[in-house]
């Protein structure tokens, strides 16, 4: 292993990649931040001394670009975008696209930039911020769910792509973290608290970067492959059963 390792973390502007990076950072490791806000980048760097990149997912060209110099040995796909409450067929056409442009297709073409390297070199962990979304059919978030259940198959079918290489790949799934998330998913900030936040002992950006942090500790023959955390009082599943009309 290198003595100083370098990671790339998406959607640090904020939540759980903020945290991330600035949890690498202490420990000395290079980090390349990426995020949409250019100026919470510059304060991240300037408290953290991590390498700020104000990209778009988007626009995943640009992305791609920054990461051809870079030999990272640290992949988080942390950025995530939720979309507008309600089911499939409410869900407007844009909102669709932006989904899957963020929770989808940006960490594909990353993950595909960076994982030859770590394979030439003979080492990387990649390790991607999922949902319980992908684990637990979920109501009315439809795109979000089938978003993060592709990366939870993309996932475990990159551990078999990558049989025989010394490479690593962890999914982490949470459940509800208090986090900006909901906020922007709902337009109002307040609203989102009332609806998401208050009154519920939710899950921190710091829990899951003790999750993160976990999975990368571990021996390097050691894969921590997912990782499932909710808060104590969110429970999933149960049926539903409509009564016919007589």
């Amino acid at each position: 292993m290198k003595d100083r390792l370098t990671a790339l973390v998406t959607g640090a502007t904020g939540g759980v990649g903020a945290s991330l990076v600035e949890a690498f950072c202490d420990r000395g490791m290079t980090v390349h931040a990426m995020g949409r806000n250019n100026d919470r980048l510059d304060k991240l760097a300037a408290k953290t001394g991590c390498k700020p990149h104000c990209i778009d997912l988007a626009e995943i060209a640009k992305a791609r670009d920054v990461c051809s110099g870079l030999e990272i040995d640290i992949l988080v796909n942390a950025a995530g975008l939720g979309a507008t409450p309600g089911g499939l067929q409410q869900a407007e056409y844009d909102s669709i696209d932006a989904v899957i442009d963020i929770n989808l297709r940006a960490p594909i073409h990353l993950m595909r930039q960076i994982i030859p390297g770590m394979i030439e070199r003979g080492f990387g962990h990649i390790i991607n911020i999922g949902s319980v979304a992908a684990l637990y059919p979920i109501p009315g978030i439809s795109i979000y769910g089938a978003s993060k259940a592709a990366i939870h198959g993309l996932s475990a079918l990159l551990r078999l792509d990558l049989s025989g290489t010394a490479l690593r790949v962890t999914e982490i799934c949470p459940g509800r973290i208090e986090t900006g998330f909901f906020a922007a998913q709902m337009g109002d900030e307040e609203k989102s608290r009332k609806a998401y936040i208050d009154g519920f002992e939710s899950l921190q950006p710091d829990d899951i970067t003790a999750s993160v942090l976990f999975a990368m500790d571990a021996p390097s023959h050691v894969n921590i492959s997912t990782i499932e955390l909710s808060p104590q009082a969110q429970v999933f599943g149960g049926i539903e059963f409509v009564k016919s009309d007589e």
